[in-house]
């Protein structure tokens, strides 16, 4: 069993809309050592293999189809097998986006020895429609109608389905309102990883 001497690894997945500070917070904790990994990394391969340079509304076509061939976990069990058994680092995970990620995601914490937390990112949508066009990433929307209407279909309905950004913020263990400087960011993300660490038996 692990104790005080022998500390529990950890894996904090991070959920959030569009431009809410997801790959910000992850870069930040690996920075700390944790290994990064993006549950999005093979969707985005698979939709430029596809289109070219895709839209976003073009990697959740992808997502969708792929998805509703071999489940809705799909790009969760793909990213994670990325982690080698018997790996004794912290984990980050960018971008879990549906309830069966999530299911899938825990379970494999479990068997895996990790302590696990849900970190939601909230920001308004004027704040993350502004850094979306900022950041100028290929297949980003630079129109707020198209922004809207992608934030609409990744924030799902229930807790069924390709998407569901809504649910996961819902349910997650800590939450942080991003629109502070980005020191503010990091202090809380921090906070949270001491506080995960101080409940570890």
């Amino acid at each position: 069993m692990p104790n005080k001497q022998t500390p529990q690894k950890i894996m904090i997945a991070l959920v959030g809309e569009s431009g809410a500070g997801k790959s910000t917070s992850s870069a930040h904790l690996a920075s700390q050592d944790f290994q990064l990994i993006t549950i999005a990394a093979n969707l985005r391969k698979e939709a430029q293999d596809r289109f070219g340079v895709p839209s976003r509304e073009q990697v959740q076509i992808h997502a969708r189809e792929v998805q509703a061939e071999h489940g809705n976990s799909i790009y969760a069990v793909k990213a994670l097998s990325e982690i080698e058994a018997g790996d004794d680092g912290d984990v980050v995970i960018d971008g879990l986006r549906n309830s069966e990620e999530l299911a899938y995601t825990k379970d494999f914490a479990a068997k895996a020895g990790y302590s696990f937390g849900l970190i939601a990112l909230r920001v308004p949508s004027v704040t993350r429609f502004d850094r979306v066009v900022g950041r100028k990433r290929d297949g980003d929307p630079i129109s707020r109608d198209v922004f809207d209407d992608a934030d609409e279909k990744a924030m799902g309905k229930g807790t069924e389905g390709f998407q569901q950004n809504g649910y996961l913020m819902d349910v997650a263990d800590y939450e942080i309102e991003n629109t502070g400087e980005l020191a503010d960011l990091k202090a809380k993300i921090d906070a949270f990883v001491a506080e995960t660490r101080a409940k570890q038996p």
